[in-house]
């Protein structure tokens, strides 16, 4: 069976860190949560999508080679890239594991990182020639130890048995140095049954998602079924999940509102979403949100849309407009509330 897989193991991660950081620190701005999954689906997921998830007393980084992948290619394999530097700076004194492999060229590399030093780079293709700083782990001894050199070309046995055939050169063995290598902080081979648990540990998923952008810096935010929302200048903004509106979550999205706004009526903007909505949810909501809501803003575009937006909510139970700009609701909430 082939595998593609690639990802960044962090040995004893301390301090602790949230997820939100964690991907800043890396580069992953703007991201939005996606449904938790098994690490067999998120070794590849083919989707950009980052998993977050923790083993063995290590962090576990899933990220489609969107980190990895730039360092596969790296000119200079005793140097770090940004992503190691970043980890480094991080977790001190933490050892950090890159590994991934892929079986259509038969590609394998892994990179072990402490302190802000390379210890050990390895890149094998079955393309280029193989590309390696540092000393071989201990990890690869027991794969070399299957070698021997046939009229000039290293060989290796697939397995340990005596007698068995030297029939697989070195890019053949790329899920022996993957896996092999990912044993030496996860305890397992992620390829055998003795995975069994590490495969039972769900991973947080995240996506670049453009209108993560709203988000200011540095901002806590809440997570919802329905929205992501985050308080500002007095002023609860919510950006909305494509999610169908039902009796069930708009409870739920009630109750988060009053544990982030300590039971007080607060003003809200609302980022325009996606608004699939029940019919009993909908009344649920005009029940439920002059309860929580002291004023509510929406954005839209477009100009005819807003002004009979405008129209339907003069008789709304807490005031309520359309506006084609943040800044505009913004100030019209701070004067309502």
């Amino acid at each position: 069976m082939g595998y593609k897989a690639s990802m960044i193991i962090v040995e004893k991660p301390l301090p602790e860190i949230g997820d939100e950081r964690l991907l800043q620190e890396l580069g992953f701005t703007s991201c939005a949560p996606l449904e938790p999954d098994y690490l067999e689906n998120c070794m590849y997921p083919r989707d950009k999508s980052i998993g977050i998830g923790r083993f063995n007393g290590c962090l576990i980084i899933t990220e489609d080679y969107q980190l990895t992948g730039k360092l596969e290619r790296a000119k200079m394999p005793g140097a770090l890239g940004a992503y190691e530097q970043a980890l480094s700076r991080l977790f001190p004194g933490s050892e950090i594991l890159s590994v991934a492999c892929h079986s259509v060229t038969n590609f394998a590399f892994h990179s072990l990182v402490k302190d802000g030093v390379k210890l050990r780079y390895r890149c094998i293709s079955g393309d280029d020639k193989p590309l390696e700083h540092g000393a071989p782990l201990k990890e690869e001894e027991p794969i070399y130890a299957r070698s021997k050199m046939v009229d000039g070309v290293r060989m290796f046995r697939g397995d340990d048995e005596a007698g068995s055939p030297y029939e697989y050169v070195e890019d053949q063995l790329m899920e022996d140095f993957t896996f092999g290598v990912a044993k030496r902080l996860l305890g397992v081979r992620i390829d055998r049954d003795e995975a069994d648990e590490l495969n039972e540990v769900l991973f947080q998923r995240y996506r670049y998602d453009p209108r993560r952008k709203v988000v200011p810096p540095g901002t806590r935010t809440w997570e919802g079924e329905l929205a992501t929302y985050w308080m500002e200048d007095g002023v609860l903004v919510a950006l909305p999940h494509d999610v169908k509106r039902t009796v069930s979550n708009v409870r739920g999205a009630v109750e988060l509102v009053k544990d982030i706004t300590g039971g007080k009526r607060v003003p809200v903007l609302m980022h325009k979403g996606a608004a699939d909505t029940t019919e009993e949810a909908a009344k649920l909501s005009a029940e439920q949100f002059p309860l929580v809501y002291s004023a509510m803003a929406w954005m839209q575009r477009g100009t005819i849309s807003r002004w009979f937006a405008n129209r339907r909510f003069k008789h709304a139970p807490v005031p309520s407009r359309v506006f084609a700009s943040q800044q505009e609701a913004m100030e019209w909430l701070r004067q309502a509330r």
